[in-house]
């Protein structure tokens, strides 16, 4: 246990993980002021990692939630990492598909978070026959999750729209250049257009970091049964 407390002194942001960062404001400066709150979202993971699975946990007991959060922390510090990466590349199909997933992480501990009892159903993620364990529909936990954060089921079908292939993303590499002479210009790939690498960088850090408040009150909630 005092190796766990210790180990959480140690955590510090990885050269690689600031580089990323680094490179995000380089290339837009407008996002400069994001730049302390993106270098401490990856240690928060690390951190409270290190407080699911060793903290608070005599014996070392692997539980459900634990389990749970495990799988969703990792996957968080991933997807924040990756978005980056590709919004630093202007690639918008991969940038709006991984926001869209660290939207979908957030969804899933509001919903265990108001509904406890139903940690179990998000776990399990599948049906079953016999002892019905049923998973929650996705768009459910969105919509439970947008009565704690409003506007993120808006956002999040926005880009659910960029991540199909829908009339939004067919059209998502042109680029009205004079809506008076009716002037567009057609790009080879598609690119985040100006300000939408910031949009996005934004709904990411806030999104992630929402993620980890919910995610921590998640265990404690479990941690005093």
């Amino acid at each position: 246990m005092e190796d766990a407390r210790e180990a959480l002194k140690r955590i510090r942001l990885s050269d690689q993980d600031r580089s990323i960062v680094d490179l995000l404001i380089s290339k837009h400066p407008k996002m400069a002021s994001l730049r302390d709150d993106l270098y401490n979202l990856f240690p928060a993971h690390d951190r409270l990692l290190i407080e699911v699975l060793l903290i608070d946990n005599p014996g070392l007991k692997i539980t459900e939630h634990r389990l749970l959060l495990y799988g969703l922390i990792v996957r968080s510090k991933g997807l924040l990492r990756a978005t980056l990466r590709e919004i630093v590349h202007n690639n918008k199909p991969a940038a709006s598909t991984l926001l869209r997933a660290q939207c979908e992480n957030l969804a899933a501990v509001c919903y265990v978070e108001k509904f406890p009892d139903k940690m179990r159903n998000v776990f399990i993620g599948t049906k079953r026959t016999g002892n019905t364990v049923e998973a929650p529909n996705l768009l459910t936990q969105v919509k439970h999750a947008d009565k704690k954060h409003r506007g993120l089921a808006r956002d999040y079908d926005q880009l659910s729209d960029l991540s199909h292939p829908t009339p939004t993303s067919h059209t998502g590499s042109i680029q009205v250049v004079d809506e008076k002479k009716r002037e567009i210009e057609f790009s080879s790939e598609p690119i985040l257009r100006p300000g939408e690498a910031e949009t996005c960088a934004k709904l990411l850090k806030v999104w992630t970091k929402w993620f980890l408040e919910s995610a921590g009150s998640i265990h404690r909630f479990f941690s005093r049964q």
